[in-house]
Parts: structure tokens; C-alpha cells; sequence
């Protein structure tokens, strides 16, 4: 079994807040499909429905230096914070974080369940 206080310790300040970020995309991805009769009816058959929680990788976060992002989301993967996928040619990969990442977050003190999801601006 991991000890996930200690992975949450290891981690970098900049994987917590590449983890945050795909947080927040997924929440915001899940709440604007949510506002759809047939996706509420979806997520209330399947919570862990995959095809909600996908997210294109994110290529700006504030705070993260722009070559810190590709070493960050490799040691997500290798730790098994982060999955990935191939989408094809033209939407390229795509990423959503595991139960274990979220665990990290949550050990972490970053992540609280009952947070609303982020607004976006525009």
C-alpha cells in the first residue's frame, strides 16, 4: 500500500499545482456537461465515467515555469498521479488524474471534495 502522506510530501511545488490544474480543468469539463438533462443522467449512472474526465494537456499554468511542465507530468505519470492517452493525430494526448493523485492532493491539503468547481473567466 502507498503511503500517500509521504507521496504527498515528495512531490514538488510545481507537480501540486500541474495535479491542481487538471483538477480544475476536469471539474469545469464535468460541470458543463452536467448542465445537460442526458449528462446529469449519465453521471448519475456512472460516476467514474471515463469519457468525462479526459482533459488536453494543459501547456500554461500560472506559477509553473514553462520547462518545468514537461518533467512535472513525466514524474506524475512514473508515480501514477496522472494517466495518459493517445486521441489521434489531431487532439493528441489527453490526461486525467487517478484515484491515487487525488488522494496525494487530498493528503496534500490542496484538494477539498465539497469545493465547488472553479469558474472560468472570460
Amino acid at each position: 500500500m502507498l503511503d500517500l502522506e509521504t507521496d504527498a510530501l515528495t512531490l514538488h511545488d510545481a507537480d501540486r499545482v500541474v495535479l491542481q490544474a487538471y483538477l480544475t480543468a476536469e471539474q469545469s469539463f464535468a460541470s458543463q456537461r452536467a448542465a445537460t438533462a442526458e449528462a446529469a443522467a449519465e453521471a448519475a449512472a456512472d460516476v467514474d465515467n471515463e469519457q468525462t474526465r479526459w482533459v488536453a494537456r494543459i501547456r500554461e499554468i500560472e506559477g509553473v515555469p514553462q520547462d518545468c511542465l514537461a518533467p512535472s507530468h513525466g514524474r506524475l505519470i512514473a508515480l501514477g498521479h496522472l494517466q495518459f492517452q493517445l486521441q489521434g493525430r489531431d487532439a493528441g494526448v489527453v490526461y486525467r488524474i487517478t484515484s491515487t493523485g487525488r488522494a496525494v492532493l487530498a493528503a496534500a491539503g490542496d484538494y477539498a471534495t465539497t469545493a465547488e468547481p472553479l469558474r472560468q473567466s472570460a
